[in-house]
């Protein structure tokens, strides 16, 4: 019964454990997660399509979500597609054709550039690679021969988002410029050209080979199912750019003085209730209570201002660390680069000593023998 008592108390004070443990995390997450700049679940999303591909009479669209509802989400999820499938009539068999088809996802990574003078001024540029898998249908031809098949494609983007026009309510027209690369893997792929009937009144499309599952090594139809080039437009829904794809850092300095702010106020406005009260005691009392509000004023004023410069100093302290550390990590640099070119100046100073002692020893060598020859001759004189 004792061993059951003892086992009691041991799992109740660990509950308590536990339970203040959970409570202090919470509150730790509090700092990190509950922003004021946070995303909505309708702000998440962004409408785009690619000119490039309307250039080519092949309409597109895309749809893309942000995978976080803080303003430090980075990664994003889309699905875009884009058709011109038959474009060219039954009867006829033009010279050039392109028809094209696919669908794809894209799994995207942002950021912004730096802002390094700290001017606190809004960076309305932002970058992001990625990678893209998908589906596709092609048929081109741009001269003798043409290629037509179904496949796979995958690979890689990078490009830039450049915000073009803000909306009153918070919305954003972008410009996207970005390169895609990768790989097409053909399940089933003919290669054919176009000849002339018996007639020579119609043409028709005549197939020279089908390959079946092969990695695609031909430049046209990589080209045309890569979607290579992308100048496209994008309508970001609640935020400009400027507000999304954030430095966690930043995010978490611009809080905690949001914090701070918030609880000066509220400091400030109990300190004047409770001054405030004192003052109503007083007057029953015939004391002056326009004396003491503005006593009480002035001294609000100077809490709220003191608190203020230590904000400040703080901010100022972090920025100086933060200078410090790059400076540190320059010297270190140099000291290593001086450090390397004293050791290769020191070795090319041993190999040029090693190779004088090498030329004086070749000289007094060629020297005794000189003496010698000179000796044997005058003995045989």
């Amino acid at each position: 019964m004792k061993n059951w008592n003892r086992l009691a108390l041991i799992v109740a004070l660990a509950a308590v454990f536990l339970i203040r443990g959970n409570k202090g995390f919470a509150q730790g997450k509090m700092l990190y997660y509950n922003t004021v700049d946070s995303l909505s679940f309708g702000q998440r999303f962004s409408l785009r399509t690619n000119l490039a591909s309307w250039v080519e009479l092949t309409p597109n669209f895309g749809v893309e979500f942000t995978l976080g509802a803080r303003n430090w989400s980075r990664w994003t999820l889309g699905l875009y597609g884009r058709a011109n499938w038959k474009t060219k009539l039954q009867q006829d068999a033009p010279y050039n054709v392109y028809d094209m088809y696919d669908a794809r996802l894209q799994l995207r990574k942002y950021w912004h550039e730096r802002d390094p003078k700290n001017t606190g001024k809004k960076v309305r540029r932002s970058f992001y690679w990625g990678v893209y898998a998908g589906v596709n249908k092609f048929d081109v031809k741009f001269g003798y021969q043409g290629y037509r098949g179904n496949g796979y494609i995958g690979g890689l983007m990078v490009g830039t988002i450049q915000q073009l026009y803000g909306y009153k309510n918070g919305a954003s027209l972008d410009l996207d410029l970005g390169l895609n690369g990768g790989v097409l893997f053909a399940s089933k792929m003919e290669t054919y050209h176009r000849e002339h009937t018996a007639d020579r009144l119609n043409t028709s499309y005549v197939v020279d080979k089908t390959e079946n599952n092969t990695l695609v090594t031909k430049t046209l139809p990589m080209l045309a199912s890569m979607d290579v080039l992308h100048v496209g437009l994008v309508y970001h829904f609640g935020t400009i750019v400027a507000n999304r794809y954030k430095r966690r850092i930043d995010i978490d300095d611009a809080y905690r003085i949001l914090l701070a702010e918030k609880k000066m106020r509220l400091d400030s406005l109990e300190r004047v209730h409770r001054k405030q009260k004192a003052a109503r005691r007083d007057s029953l009392a015939e004391v002056s209570y326009e004396k003491r509000f503005e006593s009480q004023r002035k001294d609000i004023e100077e809490e709220y201002q003191r608190r203020e410069a230590e904000l400040i100093k703080q901010r100022e302290q972090f920025l100086k660390e933060e200078k410090e550390a790059e400076e540190r990590k320059k010297r270190a640099e140099e000291k290593a680069k001086a450090e390397a070119e004293e050791k290769a100046a020191k070795a090319k100073a041993d190999e040029e000593e090693a190779q004088r002692k090498a030329e004086d020893a070749k000289k007094k060598a060629e020297q005794r023998a000189a003496a010698r020859a000179a000796a044997a001759n005058k003995k045989k004189k």
